[in-house]
């Protein structure tokens, strides 16, 4: 971990803050989900419209079922939101130009990231799983490629309910969160 995400962990943990209060975290996740996006989607277009003129290419784009509704999952889930999004736009955009673009959603997947969360996670699937998941979605060309199947049907029923209801929902999570997050945090700064 880098010391800076070091320090902005202490400083929350320390005064029981939220990250999305902190503005230079806030610009990390930006940096890193959007930016980072871009910085690897548009040059691999600029070169199938080069180079591979005659032939089908295939980019994909992770986001995160938690991108399907952006006011539950705060600032990270709004950056995933506009991965979804900017990936809709590069599928219709670019499909005449024989570039296929995929959006893979995934829910819980073992990894570090997942074990540092508290709580259930039943539907975590093994990385195995996952990657016959998203192998067998981009060969069928899916738009959207989102798993688990429960979670994603989940998401979806979610996204559809008023925003008011949302902001509410949000508004209780958010007390939820912060407990998830500092239990997170303490995990992390374990290690």
């Amino acid at each position: 971990m880098r010391d800076r995400d070091h320090d902005v962990l202490h400083k929350v943990a320390e005064e029981d803050k939220l990250p999305v209060e902190e503005e230079d975290v806030l610009r990390d996740v930006i940096n890193t989900n959007l930016n980072g996006v871009l910085n690897t989607v548009y040059p691999a277009v600029r070169y199938f419209l080069s180079h591979n003129k005659n032939k089908v290419s295939q980019i994909a784009i992770v986001s995160s079922l938690m991108g399907s509704v952006p006011i539950i999952g705060g600032t990270y889930g709004c950056t995933k939101s506009f991965v979804i999004n900017l990936g809709h736009v590069l599928r219709t955009t670019y499909a005449k130009n024989n570039i296929r673009v995929n959006v893979v959603l995934p829910g819980w997947v073992e990894s570090r990231m997942a074990d540092a969360f508290p709580g259930s996670k039943a539907l975590i699937m093994s990385t195995s799983s996952a990657a016959a998941t998203i192998k067998n979605g981009l060969a069928n060309d899916r738009a959207v490629i989102d798993f688990p199947t429960i979670a994603a049907f989940t998401m979806d029923v979610v996204s559809r309910l008023p925003i008011a209801f949302l902001n509410e929902a949000s508004r209780f999570m958010g007390g939820a969160r912060s407990f998830v997050k500092k239990s997170v945090q303490d995990k992390l700064l374990k290690k």
